[in-house]
């Protein structure tokens, strides 16, 4: 049954490159990412924290009217930053 559930709502590492590539996903991956939300909270947490990172990145860089070359480079090396803690 698990790898049904797997199936049906994919794994937490799929939500990561999903929420990476989500305007590249297809209807199912698009359904899979979401249903997978709404069944794990620590992925919730994770999408909502990454969102909440990208945002004020932006406003920080929009106030300082620059904007970086890459800032999903730099939404990266926060994280990772962040995470190895």
């Amino acid at each position: 049954m698990g790898s049904l559930m797997d199936k049906m709502m994919g794994t937490c590492k799929d939500v990561t490159h999903w929420h990476e590539n989500y305007k590249n996903l297809s209807f199912k991956e698009k359904a899979s990412f979401h249903f997978h939300l709404f069944m794990c909270k620590a992925c919730k947490v994770y999408v909502e924290q990454k969102e909440l990172i990208r945002t004020q990145a932006r406003k920080l860089f929009q106030q300082k009217k620059s904007q970086p070359k890459d800032l999903e480079a730099l939404e990266k090396k926060i994280i990772d930053k962040n995470s190895s803690r």
